[in-house]
């Protein structure tokens, strides 16, 4: 599965002339283009922008155009709120399901794995951090 970070293109798009979100539109289109001619999946790492403390990031929070979340067919967010780390479908194209995945490390390991005890938690403080005004409420 070919990956590609956004970040690392961005560096390299400082080389060329032009609008740097224009540049990345068009990098986005045709990686877009390529996936749909090859019928292959291409996974992009966008890193968020700064947001506070506490905020659960969302689409808007993706760095760059909204291109990279328009053309894209699943977007995962890797949030982590300070106690815990879950992945989080925002979008998905494939067949909709949206939701969490509660990530726990493994030291044996060295990987992250699905930890489903952490549901509970994970829920439990996007409901309190929604009550304050302000967070996750995206």
């Amino acid at each position: 599965m070919p990956c590609c970070s956004y970040a690392t293109f961005s560096a390299l798009s400082h080389a060329h002339r032009g609008d740097r979100f224009e540049q990345q539109d068009v990098a986005i289109e045709r990686f877009r283009r390529f996936a749909s001619e090859k019928n292959i999946h291409i996974t992009l790492v966008v890193h968020p922008r700064k947001e506070d403390e506490g905020i659960r990031l969302g689409l808007s929070s993706i760095f760059g155009s909204a291109k990279a979340t328009q053309e894209a067919d699943l977007v995962t967010i890797l949030q982590n709120d300070g106690e815990v780390k879950y992945l989080d479908v925002r979008k998905n194209r494939y067949d909709g399901e949206l939701g969490i995945v509660p990530l726990s490390f493994s030291q044996h390991t060295s990987a992250f794995y699905e930890d489903p005890d952490l549901m509970a938690t994970i829920k439990q403080r996007m409901a309190n951090a929604a009550s304050k005004k302000g967070s996750f409420g995206r």
